[in-house]
């Protein structure tokens, strides 16, 4: 574990050490193949590790991985997987920022016409604040208003369709990941075994 976290240890020399262990068990790997082995399962903790600290706040759609605790202990000290808090709080901050403001608009049925959350047309809207109609204006202001039904009805349905887009993109994408997750740990699993045991050697 020592040499992994060491700057004054050349990974090149240390990816030889695996692949000499592992060719001795029986399992033939090049030092190229161990080194991208190590890259790859780097890159799958911190995936793991935005994605959690994304979730942070509300507990849901986190990633666990039976590795994940080894390469914590592997990678606490590199920053580029893991940033300094304040980093981390600011990213959970914009990103809640930007989940509110997705947030489909609801609008009560008794709102009145000249209600800024749903946007109208100028002159409709300006016909709708009037506060006074004359009797000759009185049938095309009924007129405007049933216009007006339709139009919020419209941009209600795009707002709901925009959103319900949104929250499929975000579960394809977790979905994506889970399944990426799955797989690394299948074909991870024997030869990561092998590579605690060799880590344990050398700390001895």
């Amino acid at each position: 574990m020592p040499k992994f976290r060491n700057p004054q240890v050349k990974k090149k020399l240390l990816w030889e050490e695996i692949s000499q262990a592992m060719n001795i068990r029986g399992y033939s790997v090049a030092v190229d193949a161990a080194d991208r082995k190590i890259r790859n399962m780097k890159a799958t903790y911190r995936t793991i590790v935005d994605n959690n600290n994304k979730k942070k706040s509300t507990g849901k759609g986190r990633i666990s991985w039976e590795y994940f605790s080894i390469f914590q202990d592997i990678l606490r000290e590199d920053k580029t997987v893991n940033p300094c808090p304040l980093m981390s709080s600011t990213a959970s901050e914009t990103n809640s920022v930007n989940t509110n403001n997705t947030k489909p608009t609801r609008v009560n049925n008794n709102t009145p016409l000249n209600e800024p959350s749903i946007d109208v047309e100028p002159e409709v809207q300006t016909l709708c604040n009037s506060g006074s109609v004359t009797p000759t204006s009185s049938v095309s202001s009924v007129g405007s208003q049933k216009c007006n039904k339709p139009q919020k009805a419209t941009q209600l349905d795009m707002l709901r369709k925009r959103q319900l887009q949104i929250e499929e993109d975000k579960l394809s994408e977790l979905k994506k990941l889970r399944e990426s997750v799955e797989e690394n740990n299948k074909l991870q699993r024997e030869k990561l075994e092998i590579l605690k045991l060799m880590i344990a050697q050398s700390n001895t």
